[in-house]
């Protein structure tokens, strides 16, 4: 009798790992989509535990403006971004816990746009919450998340199995998202480590001038209560040093101008706390940064983001006196290899600018982005 209950208990383990093991390979490779946001998180999660120096937190901004291999070249100490287009605040504790989890950083960096919106269809938007559900590793950190933000039994389900969402996708195998998230997990990490840019700009009128420090205009009012829970979490946080900080912006629009306002309220909250904030829009001349170093009013080029991840680094090591983190010969390899990448983007950049110089507002289909495609083309190049 003992044996007959421990075959079938034996058994029925059996199927559950095999029906499990089934349907994360659906979800994974059959009918989940990887657009770039996805991929950039998944960059994140493909590091080696514990082997990430610094993670800056935030929205597009940084998925534009943000070198980490830049960084690693000049200053040695390894990065990460951990951004998406629209992270808004209420999303940020849970952002911190998995990164907690995951790295343990010497430094977070917070870029505060995010709780800056003033719609609540922003504040509140269900795309951003899915993706980062979606990207999350299975942890009690995204069980919590998905249990506290569900609207209901059904939609938690459906967050925690995507299949039931994507199911009507099946047919469309392969796709090429689907594959660079292959040739990311073939690789172990992701080589450009969410460096990227786009091969032209849109046309910026500069706006004439910024907010002085004492012109504020209050926050959505669900933001501002999600940022002071997510102050409270970062003074329980186990990661030493949290800096709060301002992308640098072109001030092209009166509504800029209204949102940097809103970024010193949100500045006076936060040192209220006791964070450090710096607010880097307010230093582009001083990083040398002009508008033809911005493909928009709020994101950078190739030409901006390594100029500004220079400063940030030069920044942040003077602040804080980072001790690197000694990586093993493997991780050191895959390190130098993205520099090696990252500086073929930049000529590569350059050179289509140059070739383009009479007309860079036209849109080209080719992106410099951590997929797998541009990584052949920067493969080709010679050193």
């Amino acid at each position: 009798m003992t044996k007959k209950v421990l075959k079938r208990s034996l058994g029925i383990i059996c199927m559950i790992a095999a029906v499990w093991a089934s349907v994360w390979v659906l979800e994974e490779f059959v009918t989940r989509r990887y657009d770039l946001e996805g991929l950039n998180l998944q960059g994140y999660y493909e590091e080696d535990h514990g082997t990430i120096d610094v993670v800056i937190m935030g929205a597009s901004e940084i998925t534009q403006g943000f070198a980490a291999p830049e960084i690693y070249k000049n200053f040695g100490f390894t990065s990460a971004p951990f951004a998406f287009t629209v992270n808004p605040v209420p999303l940020w504790k849970y952002e911190l816990r998995d990164i907690e989890r995951t790295q343990n950083p010497e430094l977070l960096i917070v870029e505060i746009n995010g709780c800056t919106y003033l719609e609540n269809k922003y504040i509140h938007r269900r795309s951003a919450y899915d993706r980062l559900a979606e990207c999350m590793p299975f942890s009690m950190v995204k069980v919590n998340m998905i249990r506290e933000m569900s609207d209901d039994t059904a939609d938690a389900i459906e967050t925690f199995f995507p299949i039931c969402k994507y199911h009507e996708n099946w047919s469309e195998f392969p796709q090429d998202d689907v594959l660079d998230k292959m040739f990311m997990m073939k690789n172990g990490h992701a080589i450009l480590r969410g460096s990227q840019s786009n091969m032209y700009r849109d046309k910026i009128k500069e706006y004439p001038y910024y907010p002085t420090e004492e012109e504020m205009m209050e926050l959505n009012p669900d933001a501002e209560e999600a940022l002071r829970d997510f102050l409270e979490e970062c003074k329980k946080s186990s990661i030493k040093n949290i800096l709060f900080v301002c992308y640098p912006h072109i001030m092209s629009q009166k509504k800029y101008y209204q949102r940097q306002m809103r970024c010193n309220y949100a500045g006076q909250i936060i040192r209220e706390a006791g964070f450090d904030y710096v607010d880097f829009d307010r230093k582009t001349k001083e990083i040398g940064l002009t508008k033809e170093d911005f493909f928009d009013d709020h994101h950078m080029l190739a030409t901006g983001q390594r100029m500004f991840s220079n400063y940030l680094g030069e920044y942040i090591q003077k602040k804080y006196d980072l001790k690197p983190t000694q990586l093993s010969e493997k991780d050191k390899a895959e390190w130098e290899e993205s520099v090696v990448y990252n500086d073929r983007l930049y000529r590569y950049f350059d050179a289509y600018m140059k070739a383009h110089a009479d007309d860079p507002y036209t849109k080209h289909e080719f992106k410099l982005r951590d997929r797998r495609r541009p990584i052949r083309a920067l493969s080709e190049m010679d050193d």
